[in-house]
């Protein structure tokens, strides 16, 4: 007797339920209200990791052919960009 046909089976249907599971918990959950005039959580979050991000570059060893100095430019600008619309 092969072995492997019911170890697949037996495998494969408590992955079958897992999924299952996981399907159903999720959509009982539903999704959350976003708030018109909230307070910008996900701009403000953003912002928070565009500058992590610069500082990361900043501590980079080497420029790699300018490249690095590039990126900190456009992170400035992105952080700037990100500035003027939660000052908006």
């Amino acid at each position: 007797m092969n072995l492997w046909k019911p170890t697949a089976l037996v495998l494969a249907s408590a992955l079958a339920m897992m999924v299952s599971y996981n399907v159903a918990s999720a959509s009982s959950n539903g999704p959350k209200p976003v708030s018109v005039t909230g307070d910008y959580h996900h701009i403000r979050t953003a912002l928070e990791y565009f500058r992590a991000g610069r500082n990361e570059l900043m501590m980079a060893e080497h420029n790699r052919g300018g490249w690095r100095e590039r990126a900190v430019e456009g992170a400035d600008r992105t952080i700037f960009e990100t500035k003027q619309a939660l000052d908006w």
